[in-house]
């Protein structure tokens, strides 16, 4: 669970600056901007939120320095949160081979045992 709650702590501010960035650039709400990045770093896209003021004014170079930062955002954004999914299925996949080992030598056990049981009360095996 600890690289789960590192996970968020590095994930949450990383959506909450694109949400603070985009009451800035696009003039929505806090919540809005936390929101688009969540749902475009997650890759849903419903399609509600987009980026408008960024692309209408390509032509310009506060345009594109605008297009270029939401662009940015979303491929860094992506890869972080790739790389977050990955460190928690390595952290799951540890866990389940932990378990199936303990699992495995708790049998054994029982097995030995079971055969040392059924040595006293019946003799030979």
């Amino acid at each position: 669970m600890q690289i789960l709650n590192v996970n968020i702590l590095i994930s949450t501010p990383y959506k909450g600056l694109g949400g603070h960035c985009m009451t800035i650039l696009e003039g929505w709400t806090f919540l809005d901007g936390f929101y688009y990045g969540f749902i475009s770093l997650t890759t849903i896209g419903f399609g509600d939120f987009y980026p408008v003021e960024s692309f209408n004014d390509v032509q310009s170079f506060k345009g594109i320095a605008l297009a270029g930062f939401n662009i940015c955002y979303c491929i860094f954004g992506m890869t972080l949160l790739s790389m977050i999914l990955a460190l928690v299925q390595e952290q799951m996949v540890e866990k389940a081979s932990r378990s199936a080992k303990k699992n495995r030598e708790e049998e054994e056990e029982f097995d030995k045992f079971f055969i040392i049981e059924r040595k006293e009360h019946f003799g030979k095996y």
